[in-house]
Formats: C-alpha cells, structure tokens, sequence
C-alpha cells in the first residue's frame, strides 16, 4: 500500500518500495488536472466495460 511521508522524514518501512514525499502544493494543481484525470477514468472505464475487479487490500479494509 502506498505511503506519502513528509520529504525530511526519515523511511518508515524499508519493505514498503511504495512511499513517496507528499506533494504540499497538491491543491492547486487538482483543479487543472481535473479535466485530463476525468478523460482517464471514462477511458478506462470503457476499456473495461464497467467491471471493476475487487482489490483484496480494498476489500478487507471495507468489511
């Protein structure tokens, strides 16, 4: 599972190749994205005809 950790923090999991440095300007650059990250989402959605696989990681944080 991914983790987004404070730039000068020291590495939380050495097993977690998935940490990255949180991104404080991130609110301002939603807004332009929004347009290209919709294009994504209805793209993927036609690729896939709608079926969404369920994700184990999502699944057992849900129940």
């Amino acid at each position: 599972m991914a983790k987004f950790v404070d730039s000068d923090a020291p590495v939380i999991d050495d097993d977690n190749p998935y940490q990255f440095p949180k991104d404080k300007s991130l609110k301002e650059k939603l807004p332009k994205w929004a347009q290209v990250f919709a294009s994504m989402l209805v793209k993927r959605a036609f690729e896939t005809q709608g079926v969404v696989e369920d994700c184990a990681i999502v699944m057992a944080s849900s129940n």
